[in-house]
């Protein structure tokens, strides 16, 4: 299963946001199904678990690592869009999922993928 990160303490009508990194590795229907399971198994205690899939998101850790320095210039452009995305681009999913406007959302992975029709 792909690298997630997760809240580590939920207390009863807390929300879990998980993250995926990134939204194109292989394993993706295994965690979605790892997010809708558990969601399943939270819903009755009044936690609500989602899953926020983003494509390739520049940030600065792609320049110290997280790419290959023969990656960087065209990272991003595979997608319909034609670049990568921003950090700022996901915080509005962020923002929802911690907000009480998503309160009937359980089990749901939200894609940020540039066009790709994901997660």
């Amino acid at each position: 299963m792909a690298r997630a990160a997760a809240i580590a303490f939920a207390g009863e009508g807390a929300d879990v946001a998980i993250n995926y990194l990134p939204a194109e590795e292989p394993d993706a229907r295994e965690e979605s199904v790892f997010t809708k399971g558990l969601a399943k198994q939270l819903v009755k205690q009044g936690i609500r678990v989602n899953a926020v899939a983003p494509g390739p998101i520049w940030t600065p850790l792609q320049v110290t690592g997280g790419q290959s320095p023969q990656k960087i210039p065209n990272f991003g452009r595979d997608t319909p869009m034609g670049r990568s995305g921003q950090p700022a681009e996901l915080a509005a999913i962020y923002v929802l999922l911690a907000s009480n406007e998503d309160s009937y959302s359980t089990g749901q992975v939200y894609g940020a993928v540039g066009g790709r029709g994901g997660p």
